[in-house]
């Protein structure tokens, strides 16, 4: 088994862009309402560059250094983009109702990183990415950019459920949505290139010269030429009038 001061640059880099993040974002939050324990984050080289394809195996420990195995390894992979979700299993779930302190050890390619501390709130630890469900709907909160459509649409997208839709086409997910202004940044902070100049909602009113306008293009159901709606150009904010086309940023 090779460990991570092997290739302490790589690793290094992969812990501070990327499944740092992960062990941070795990939170007390009551019963998860899809899949009690979902780890997700971004896996970077030392110098942000995402890595893709890149197989990951997690496991449980009772102890920083040494001590006892819990459960795992559980395996996985990164996508195209370098992100990855990992769903642990029922033996994980026994591990974290059962113990208070638990540390989550990240196999990377088959370099060990450091282990991370987890929260001291037994099974109500959440993902970074929680999922929502209702009237057999998912959406996943906190999410991370996973691509721009190819197709570009006006202002009317048959609402935000419309936009969820095209996205979890995209995506590939039955929990994808329209990007949120939260998540575009979130993305950004983590070295995510967005691509195009997309849509993406906001849910608040947009002002040029004084004026207010509907923002969100009527909660993207209009197509009307006096109403905006945000997108991403160059990797700023901008807006456009709704009857203007744009691809949609999609998120998960």
């Amino acid at each position: 088994m090779k460990h991570a001061r092997g290739i302490a640059l790589i690793s290094c880099g992969i812990v501070a862009c990327g499944l740092a993040y992960v062990a941070s974002k795990a939170r007390a939050g009551g019963p998860p309402l899809v899949t009690p324990l979902t780890y997700s984050g971004l896996v970077t080289d030392a110098k942000g560059a995402a890595q893709p394809l890149k197989p990951l195996a997690i496991s449980l420990w009772d102890a920083v250094t040494n001590g006892v195995k819990q459960c795992g390894p559980v395996n996985g992979k990164t996508d195209e983009l370098g992100r990855f979700a990992i769903a642990l299993d029922d033996a994980c779930a026994a591990a974290v109702k059962a113990h208070a302190d638990l540390w989550l050890l990240v196999n990377v390619d088959g370099v060990d990183l450091p282990r991370s501390k987890l929260g001291a709130a037994p099974y109500a630890l959440e993902a970074a990415r929680a999922v929502a469900a209702k009237n057999d709907t998912l959406y996943s909160g906190n999410g991370i950019y996973c691509g721009t459509t190819a197709a570009q649409f006006t202002g009317n997208l048959g609402g935000f459920a419309g936009a969820k839709t095209t996205c979890e086409t995209k995506c590939s997910s039955p929990s994808a949505h329209m990007c949120t202004a939260d998540e575009i940044v979130r993305s950004m902070a983590m070295s995510v290139p967005i691509s195009g100049s997309p849509w993406y909602a906001t849910f608040t009113k947009q002002y040029f010269n004084g004026n207010s306008y509907v923002g969100d293009c009527a909660s993207f159901k209009s197509s009307d030429m006096f109403w905006v709606g945000h997108y991403i150009e160059s990797g700023q904010p901008n807006a456009d009038f709704c009857n203007a086309s744009h691809p949609v940023a999609c998120c998960d």
